[in-house]
């Protein structure tokens, strides 16, 4: 009966061992102050959108080139920096369809990433396009 109880309280410390590494068991973030939420851009938006493209670009030479070595996680790493650089550019301008663009690119480039990590090149070209129309909507208004 003892080694049973000893055995029942370590296996409840190591899954309350598992949350705390994982983090389940923290507590929630604190709230940001005022100053952490402001955005300060460093960079030129000019630079910004110098990096989405050569990203851009990237993406449709992995998805063009068949024989890439290790296509997928780069298409992957390519689309996830894209969508974070989305994610930046959302905040260099104070209007809801620059953001909105910015938000499809962002969401579009995750879903791409996931596609080609998946060996689903398809979808990937097609989530390809939808960045372009995307882009090229914002920039008739905006370049």
């Amino acid at each position: 009966m003892w080694r049973g109880a000893m055995l029942a309280v370590g296996v409840v410390g190591a899954c309350v061992g598992l949350m705390v590494v994982s983090g389940q068991a923290s507590p929630p973030p604190a709230t940001p102050t005022e100053s952490e939420r402001a955005f300060k851009p460093v960079a030129p938006i000019s630079s910004l959108m110098y990096a989405q493209d050569m990203h851009f670009e990237r993406i449709h030479s992995l998805l063009v080139d068949e024989h890439e070595t290790d296509r997928a996680i780069k298409i992957r790493h390519e689309a996830m920096t894209l969508a974070e650089l989305a994610n930046v550019n959302r905040l260099h301008k104070d209007k809801n369809d620059y953001r909105h663009w910015a938000d499809e690119v962002k969401a579009f480039a995750m879903e791409l990433g996931t596609a080609a990590a998946n060996g689903d090149f398809v979808t990937a070209k097609n989530l390809y396009k939808q960045i372009n129309t995307s882009c090229t909507a914002c920039h008739k208004k905006y370049q």
